[in-house]
């Protein structure tokens, strides 16, 4: 070691220490100690580094290092991104106006939503994106367009589209669009095959998200089905990730009748009840679930539930069973932090379990594996193989994870019927052909759905 690499280190140790204030081992330090040693640590950082970072780049790597030792629903949201954070949870950004799906080597328009910049402009479902910005569009993803697509109110967008081989050009200016995060429709406009008295009786309604609107627009729904005489709901809660807990507290009061609604409780041990105080629950509910379904809705689901006034059907719920206050600070920037964990009207746990449904209906889950899959293998991709395999109709004994014989046998007649090479082997191959028929039954029809639609006709018909 050379002296002058000696007297740096040296140098170094003794800043350290006297810019370190000393503590007794056991005591606790103060919330002002730790700033002290912070601050401390970046202005030295800010003086020696050897290469440039900015003293706000140091604090946001900081925060985001504290968040990490927290659960993962605790977050610090730089002030930058606090605008689009916001935006996500009330359903709105700035665009065109369109929801977008991978064609082939392009992206095509799926939905155009109402008086938005698209639907001005003549863009109908079913058009491809060729070129944005006089920039060719093939071979972009969904997320290739909307990096291109969104942006900043009022800047503009030239977009190219094929419909039906014919191609037009237009601009479009950019505007904030609003998502609603409600909607109804008949039930024929959701199943192949309604009959006369469930369409009379019964409507659908999706509900996407907790956003801020989302209790005035159900609300506004309410009406308009008790005008026309509805007296059933299939409410679908599918994929829903929550929102707002007071949207999802309003929401109970418009649903399900007098009685326990949710329970919160803190670090401290308050407990806070919220009870409905709704007279008369204006419908009988039939609520999809699944495994995205969490937070706000898992409690809106399992009080619809827990009130008799619904029978859930789908898949267990994510099991979210905890609430996050969101604080915005004096630079924009927000800390979203878990403050306390909800339970269900009859005080059952949610977070870690979820809600079960009444009517399980559960869907397989594609392969995803960098393995071929042999007999006497085991593990969770051997799982999901027996569940796709036994969702189309083959035995495979017992859905364990094991790749046992019966499961060999049924791969073995999966890979005969595909025309595949028939030795019960789930090679890539297998199980890429197992991944495809999946999608397509999925794409084709909706079980969960049917299933709910078959236990709407089970309350008509009593």
């Amino acid at each position: 070691m050379t002296g002058h690499l000696r007297k740096l280190i040296a140098a170094t140790l003794c800043f350290v220490l006297m810019v370190m204030p000393v503590y007794g081992a056991e005591a606790e330090k103060t919330a002002e100690a730790y700033g002290d040693d912070f601050q401390a640590i970046m202005e030295y950082i800010d003086n020696y580094y050897l290469e440039d970072v900015s003293r706000e780049e140091l604090f946001n790597a900081a925060v985001t290092g504290m968040f990490s030792q927290l659960d993962r629903y605790s977050t610090y949201i730089a002030a930058d991104d606090s605008e689009s954070f916001l935006n996500s949870i009330n359903n709105t950004y700035v665009g065109i106006g369109v929801v977008l799906v991978q064609s082939g080597d392009y992206v095509k328009i799926e939905r155009v939503f109402i008086d938005g910049p698209a639907d001005g402009g003549g863009v109908e479902p079913g058009d491809l994106i060729v070129e944005i910005d006089g920039e060719s569009a093939e071979g972009f993803t969904i997320l290739d367009c909307q990096r291109r697509l969104l942006g900043e109110e009022g800047t503009e967008v030239t977009v190219t589209f094929n419909r039906g081989g014919a191609v037009y050009t237009i601009l479009m200016v950019r505007d904030t669009i609003v998502l609603k995060s409600v909607e109804a429709s008949d039930l024929g406009d959701v199943l192949e095959e309604v009959s006369v008295e469930a369409e009379a009786a019964a409507s659908y309604v999706l509900l996407e998200t907790f956003s801020s609107s989302a209790a005035s627009e159900l609300k506004a729904i309410i009406e308009d089905e008790k005008e026309k005489r509805t007296s059933y709901l299939i409410l679908d809660l599918r994929n829903n990730g929550g929102g707002y807990v007071d949207t999802g507290i309003q929401v109970i009061n418009q649903l399900v009748p007098e009685g326990p609604g949710v329970t919160f409780v803190n670090n401290a041990g308050r407990v806070l009840n919220f009870e409905s105080d709704l007279r008369e629950a204006p419908f009988e509910l039939v609520v999809l679930v699944n495994s995205g379904t969490a937070s706000a809705s898992e409690f809106v689901a399992a009080a619809i539930q827990e009130s008799g006034q619904g029978i859930l059907v789908g898949e267990t719920t994510f099991g979210k069973g905890v609430a996050q206050n969101i604080v915005t600070m004096e630079d924009g920037s927000m800390i979203k932090l878990t403050t306390e964990e909800f339970l269900t009207g009859n005080g059952l746990k949610i977070n870690g379990v979820g809600v079960t449904p009444d009517v399980v209906v559960d869907l397989p889950d594609y392969i995803d594996t960098t393995r071929r899959l042999y007999l006497t293998d085991f593990g969770d991709d051997v799982l999901v193989a027996e569940r796709i395999l036994e969702h189309f109709g083959y035995s495979v004994g017992a859905v364990d994870g094991q790749y046992d014989r019966s499961t060999y046998n049924a791969v073995k007649q999966f890979q005969a019927d595909q025309g595949l090479y028939p030795y019960g082997v789930c090679d890539y191959t297998t199980q890429k052909s197992l991944n495809d028929l999946l999608l397509e039954d999925l794409q084709s029809k909706d079980t969960q759905l049917e299933k709910a639609y078959e236990v709407l006709l089970d309350l008509l018909s009593k």
